[in-house]
């Protein structure tokens, strides 16, 4: 498995979730950060089914100042 991770902001839908679709079909594992949650842990299942990647569904509602640093914390604890 590829070790890449991409991470896609509103990645429940739209461009996000074209990206997200795009980057998976290349072997890329995800962190897709949506401030749908159910949508996006919908798409995390969906396209690591589909594609066989990890696929990390992260609820961040980015217009709140501090979401950046929170999103940013969780990738630096996983590494």
């Amino acid at each position: 498995m590829n070790n890449d991770y991409a991470l896609i902001t509103g990645a429940s839908s739209g461009i996000g979730l074209e990206y997200a679709r795009a980057l998976a079909s290349k072997g890329y594992n995800l962190i897709l950060v949506s401030n749908q949650a159910d949508d996006n842990r919908r798409v995390a299942e969906a396209l690591s089914s589909e594609y066989g990647v990890d696929a990390l569904p992260v609820y961040a509602d980015l217009t709140r100042r501090e979401a950046a640093r929170e999103v940013y914390d969780y990738v630096m604890e996983r590494e």
